[in-house]
Order: C-alpha cells, then structure tokens, then sequence
C-alpha cells in the first residue's frame, strides 16, 4: 500500500498531471561540467577563504531541469554526467561544514563555517542563499544537543528491490544502471545498506502473482510447485547482486534484506484470490503451516543465489485493509485477525523456523509492517507467546497516516515508549501516492521531517518503497501510481533523482547507519515562529576522527526548515561548543541542512 501523507482523497487513483518526457525544461549545471575524457565524475577544488584558505572537494553539481515551472528541479543524469554527494568532513574543531539542499533548487550545496571569538561563524566559500547571522540578530530557534548521552544506535537506511525498480534499472544501458546503483549503495551517494524485498507480487508489478500459483480448486502444502519467478531471476536477483557488489568492492557486508509477503497463494485464502481475504481456519489446519512454509522456503531459495535474507515479517499490512477500506487499496493483501496473527505467530511461523534452522541468529523476525493504528492490539495478543517473545526483534512501521495535524507523530513516539526495551523500531515503508511530481520539494521535505521524526522517537532505520518508478508512477498491474525519489525514462535513457533523494541524502549520510542518535530539545524563541516549522536531529558517529595525534569525536546535525522564512538557528552541544559558545547560524527558507563538525 502507498499512501500519500496528509491527503484527503486516500485510495483515489490519480493520472499525472504532467508531460515529463516532453516538457521537461533544461536549467543547467551549478557548476561546469566535466567532458574530458569522458569522465564525469570528476572532482573539481572549491576554494574557500575563510580565516585561512580551505580548499574543498566538490563533486559534478547537479545538471538540473524543471518540470512544469522553474520551481520543481529535479537533477538529470545520462550516460555523460550525474552529480555525486561527495563532501569531507572538517579535519579540526575549528570548521563546520554545512550541506543545504532548498526549495530554490539548491542540492547538497556546501560552505564552511568557522567559529570566530565572539561565537559567531564566519561563513567562506560560495555557500547556499542562507547565511550566517550577525551578532545583533536574535535567534529564532534553540537547539540543544546532549552529546554525552547515547540514544538508540542507527541500524541503517534503504529502499526497495519491487518489481517495478528491479526492472526498470535492468533495462538502463549497463554504464546509466551502475551509475543509479552507485547512487544508491555507493560512498559518494545514498550509502545504503538496508533493502526491502517482496516475497511474491505486489502492486507495483506488471502482474498480480505469488511464487505457487495453482489452478482453480488444487492445492499444494508440500509447496511441490513453488518457484521463483521470472521477477526473481531476471530483475530482482540481478540488481541486488549488482548492489551487494558495490559494498563487497567496498568491504562491506551484503545488504541487509528485509523480506515480506503481501499476499500468500490464492489457494491458502478464503476467498481464493490474491487481492484481499484471509488466511483459511487456524494453526489446527494445514494452511497456516503451508504458510509459514511458504515464508521460509522463500528465504530458502534466495540464499541458494548467494542473496541471504536478513529479516522477515508475517505480513505486509495485515490491518490495512480494515482501516481504510476494501475501495482503497485493490492489491495484493490479506487481512489478519488480531487472535489469527497472534495464533500463526506461536504456533505455525516460529515453530516452523526453529525446525528449518532459521534462529534469530541468521533470520530476525520483526512484527506488524503495518500504520502505527492497530499496533498495541496486535502487539498485546503476540507477546502472550513466550516463543514468540524470545525470537521476535522488533516492529515495522509504516509512514501511512502518522502526519496527524493536531497531534504530530503522537503514534511513533507513544509505539516507542509502550516496546519492550530489547526490541528495535524500523520504519520499513514510506511513498507518495497519486504519480510522479518530478521536482516537488513537499516531497521531499515529508521523506525529511518523517525520517527525522522516526529517529527522534526512537527507530534504527527507514526503508523507502521503490528504489525507482518510470515517468507515469509504474509499472503498476492495478494502477496505483506513485512517486519515487528516482525517476527513470528508459525511451531518453535518462533518470531523474528528484529533490526526495537529496533530502535521504541528508540523513543517510549524516547521521549514518552506526551513529548514536543524541538528545536534540527544540524551542522557539521568537513569537512569530511556530513549534513545528523546525525540526532536528544530532548524533556522534561511530568512527573518530585523528587530529594531531588525538581522537575527536565526529558530530552531525540535520535541521528541517519547513517555514517560507529563513530562521536563525542557536546550537548548543553540551560536552562539545562550551569553550567557544553556541554556533549561530542562518538556514534558508524550506531547506534541509546539515552540519558536520568534530569535538
């Protein structure tokens, strides 16, 4: 399911309103681009006078274009040139550097600060339209960071290997498909590491399927006639493989693949069909053990290609289709009963996970995958199981319905304190729904403040839906159109990274998968301004940085300005900027920002 936050026509299908192919318009490249030799990553020195010169690495900046008005920028890439997010972390205590990505088209653009005596910085180089705030202004905004205690530890961040954007980056030339594979999983793009897999069809495929199709009235528990599908091998196996080879260059680990079902074969469900219905009898019968057997043979099969799956879930939004309505979503699905989840938990997929080997160890199990709604139900009735207990990890959210107006991400943070302490909360999906709007900065300051908001309450990770869709929001088999952070156009031979990516860039980046998320207090302290037009998060990475023969701690904050107004920021960093005061500074109108700086 791919609902759009805050949108007052849920489940209504929308055509895009737009022409991409033929309308978008060439803005230009923010810097000059590189042609020689054909190289087009080419790393161009930016030199920066501040105190004393600093010269900066800079990637290609993004060659933009603009969909419908010069607003809506979105950066192309072609076999010729893409932009990377490439930047250095400051090597003294003295620098901070800052990336701004705003609503005027600005992409990950980079300046430095340095903090003068009077605890104001002092701002070199050609930085974005914000800039830093001279002593006789007043801030409009405390931000006060805790760095001497830890929070939750990131896990990571990711997207998702559908039908759809398995397809769609196979069928790009081989040079233009690395290129979008390194800008997800490279170390000069999104640095992935996390990955959602469906088991099965859902709706963003060309074709409503499960991986043990049968004809009308058979049946199959010993599950004789379960195959990967055309999906599998042809798309979806080859593209991870071409993503875990990114990292192994790298030496990292394979992603870490979390694997779910949208529906079970038809034959397994009431009203045998793949779109809504439910599982047949109890964990007595044959059909929730045939299930659970379905689940793992899956996992199964997918490590025989040398792909292991990290985690899996019962269920891809097994409440759904009861809160919103059958009209809404037309799709791949079935509905679990609270007493039939907490049944088929204890009783058919632990159980049957035990017996085939997969102990927590090699296969995490982590619950729900569905809205925040009807979680502390379901939850209640699962942990009744002691078995179930033991093995599970934690719960997977999804974004649907969280942007409540009067109570702000209530859910998340209530979802978080009511958790057992030993289990993790991820957010394991999040779209736009209604097509493509190549360019739109409102989505991209939604995936902003949603990802923020998750790691201030308390999750691990985020997991964006499709890694990429084409130009009208598919391929989807029952038309639910939706819009992605890269958009490809295989008759151009072009993609668009719209302003979503850089906006994941941000976070992904910045406070990356190992960082300790810290403490961040938020309050205005400016009348005019309202609570929640700014939000933030810090944290202390992992890995400390030497300078002269010392250690010193690595530190980011990210900053969402959701006002139409540029605000002026004070940050204090207990145990960090006591000696030298609070950092001042100014963040342009609707723009994210992020700071890197060491202690």
């Amino acid at each position: 399911m791919s609902f759009g936050q805050n949108s007052s026509k849920m489940g209504t299908r929308i055509s895009g309103e737009f022409s991409p192919v033929s309308h978008p318009t060439l803005v230009g490249s923010e810097q000059t681009r590189a042609k020689s030799n054909g190289e087009s990553y080419k790393v161009v020195q930016v030199c920066l006078v501040a105190l004393v010169a600093v010269c900066v690495p800079v990637a290609l900046a993004c060659n933009r274009v603009a969909f419908g008005n010069r607003s809506n920028i979105a950066c192309q890439c072609d076999e010729t040139q893409c932009d990377q997010l490439h930047f250095e972390w400051p090597n003294d205590d003295q620098t901070y550097l800052r990336l701004t990505s705003d609503s005027s088209g600005a992409r990950f653009q980079q300046s430095l600060l340095r903090h003068s005596p009077a605890g104001q910085p002092v701002q070199s180089g050609s930085g974005s339209s914000s800039s830093s705030s001279s002593s006789s202004k007043q801030p409009d905004y405390l931000i006060q960071v805790d760095s001497f205690r830890h929070q939750q530890q990131v896990l990571g961040y990711g997207g998702a290997f559908t039908d759809s954007a398995a397809m769609l980056l196979s069928r790009l030339p081989a040079k233009l498909r690395q290129r979008a594979l390194d800008d997800y999983f490279g170390q000069d793009g999104l640095d992935y590491n996390l990955a959602r897999l469906p088991i099965g069809g859902t709706d963003m495929s060309s074709r409503p399927y499960s991986c043990d199709d049968l004809a009308a009235g058979q049946q199959d528990f010993e599950l004789r006639h379960f195959r990967l599908q055309a999906e599998d091998l042809e798309f979806k196996i080859p593209t991870i493989e071409r993503a875990n080879e990114i990292r192994r260059k790298r030496n990292l680990e394979p992603l870490k693949i979390m694997a779910a079902s949208w529906s079970p074969p038809a034959w397994m469900k009431s009203n045998q069909n793949l779109v809504y219905g439910e599982l047949i009898g109890n964990s007595s019968g044959p059909y929730y053990g045939a299930y659970a057997r379905y689940l793992i043979r899956f996992v199964q099969e997918y490590a025989r290609h040398n792909i292991s799956i990290w985690a899996i879930t019962p269920a891809n939004e097994p409440y759904a289709l009861r809160e919103f309505g059958l009209a809404a979503i037309y799709e791949n699905s079935m509905f679990f009963k609270v007493e039939a989840m907490a049944d088929f938990l204890a009783n058919s997929l632990v159980p049957s996970l035990i017996r085939a080997n997969l102990t927590p160890d090699n296969l995490e199990l982590f619950f729900w995958d569905d809205t925040p709604v009807k979680l502390p139900e379901y939850q209640q009735a699962a942990l009744m199981a002691q078995n179930v207990r033991d093995y599970m990890s934690g719960v997977a959210l999804h974004w649907y319905d969280q942007s409540l107006e009067l109570a702000p991400y209530r859910q998340l943070y209530d979802t978080r304190r009511y958790l057992p302490a030993k289990y993790s909360m991820i957010s394991t999906e999040a779209s736009w729904m209604g097509g493509p709007k190549p360019g739109s900065w409102d989505h991209a300051e939604g995936y902003a403040r949603n990802i923020i908001e998750n790691l201030r309450a308390g999750s691990v990770g985020w997991i964006d839906w499709n890694l990429a869709l084409n130009m009208s929001g598919g391929p989807t088999w029952n038309g639910n159109v939706l819009d992605a952070a890269m958009l490809v156009d295989l008759d151009r031979q072009v993609y668009y990274k719209n302003p979503m990516f850089y906006a994941l860039g941000h976070l992904s980046r910045f406070i990356r998968q190992k960082s300790h998320v810290l403490p961040t207090e938020l309050s205005s302290t400016n009348d005019s301004t309202k609570d929640d037009e700014l939000v933030a998060v810090a944290a202390e990475l992992e890995e400390p940085a030497r300078v002269g023969g010392m250690l010193r701690r690595r530190m980011a904050l990210v900053a969402l300005n959701r006002s139409t107004s540029s605000r002026r920021l004070s940050i204090q960093v207990r145990g960090c900027l006591a000696k030298r005061g609070p950092l001042s500074l100014e963040v342009s109108a609707k723009s994210v920002t992020s700071l890197a700086f060491l202690c």
